[in-house]
């Protein structure tokens, strides 16, 4: 008993300058032609879909990692500007209370010296007070 001869792929393949047919068992007939399962039209689109899904999801991850950290370093330089701002008002606030507390410092010296030029002018009152 003869057997059934099969259908073989009619993909045209490039190895370097020579062209040739692959020639593998077919198993599925597309747009008239039969094709092995890695020639078919259908998968081989199928795959390629597949492949750019992949690619376009890993490239929208990269992109928002990018995104995520140019967000970062934006957030990052406001702050340091608002800590510059932050740290000049700062310096601003210590030399003003310094200037406080010097005055009040002084005020306070002068009170006492004013306190201890009274104290020795009642002091000496009372000593003329009892001489005489």
């Amino acid at each position: 008993m003869a057997e059934k001869p099969g259908h073989t792929c009619v993909q045209s393949l490039q190895d370097n300058y020579t062209f040739y047919v692959c020639g593998k068992n077919a198993s599925l007939f597309e747009n008239g032609k039969w094709y092995c399962r890695r020639h078919a039209p259908s998968l081989v689109t199928a795959k390629r879909a597949a492949r750019q899904a992949t690619y376009d999801a890993k490239r929208a991850a990269e992109q928002a990692a990018g995104t995520a950290k140019q967000r970062q370093q934006a957030e990052n330089a406001r702050k340091l500007a608002a800590f510059d701002e932050l740290l000049a008002a700062a310096e601003r606030a210590a030399d003003a209370l310094e200037r406080v507390i010097l005055v009040q410092f002084r005020s306070v010296s002068i009170i006492k010296q004013v306190c201890r030029l009274q104290m020795n002018d009642l002091r000496d009152a009372a000593k003329k007070a009892r001489e005489a």
